[in-house]
């Protein structure tokens, strides 16, 4: 008992001894007033809080550095990887977890559509949303919510070919002569003196 009792009082007055003697020059470890690092007396040296296997001494851990464990391989240790478990071959951060160069929630790895503008609602491939699917993005289409099947112009509105303002889809008589006024189904209507409407049929 007495053995223990000294061997502890031995510590604990070694650490009181070098407690504000710590050096900046070997952060880490417990250092005496030379700065240099205090012994156990078994090639290790006594450790501080701030120590991590980055700033660990060769010479106080047996001759040999300790490196910290990667499980996932990507190049971030695990005590600061937040993406445990990343995948072989995609590129991460500082923090472990998969690149999203143009920060549009996804990885640059699954991004189809890599540099979108900031602010952009984008889907699963990383591509600006098209909620009607029409191939025109929202940002850019002034008529949302076109039908399924309508075929669109360059603004994402239903096509109208002969500009007589009945769409494609809806215009029975196409190709109508610039001009001319036309009916609902985008047929010509024939106004005569007393500006009674009579359509003319072919």
């Amino acid at each position: 008992m007495l053995k223990k009792y000294n061997a502890s009082l031995l510590f604990a007055l070694t650490m009181a001894v070098n407690l504000p003697l710590q050096a900046a020059s070997n952060p880490g470890y417990w250092n005496d007033s030379s700065k240099v690092s205090v012994s156990t007396g078994f090639s290790k040296c006594w450790r501080t809080i701030d120590w991590t296997s980055e700033n660990a001494i060769p010479e106080c851990e047996g001759g040999m550095k300790m490196v910290e464990a990667d499980s996932d391989a990507d190049g971030v240790v695990d005590s600061k990887d937040q993406c445990s478990g990343t995948i072989a071959g995609v590129s991460v951060d500082a923090n472990g977890c998969a690149k999203d160069s143009d920060n549009d929630g996804v990885a640059d790895s699954n991004d189809g559509c890599p540099g979108t503008m900031p602010g952009i609602s984008v889907n699963a491939e990383g591509c600006e949303k098209d909620s009607d699917n029409d191939g025109i993005s929202n940002s850019n289409d002034k008529c949302p919510g076109t039908l399924a099947g309508i075929s669109v112009d360059s603004k994402g509105c239903a096509r109208d070919s002969d500009k007589d303002g009945i769409a494609d889809s809806n215009d029975k008589c196409m190709n109508t002569v610039a001009g001319t006024k036309v009916d609902a189904t985008g047929c010509d209507i024939n106004i005569d003196d007393d500006n009674s409407v009579w359509k003319i049929f072919s």
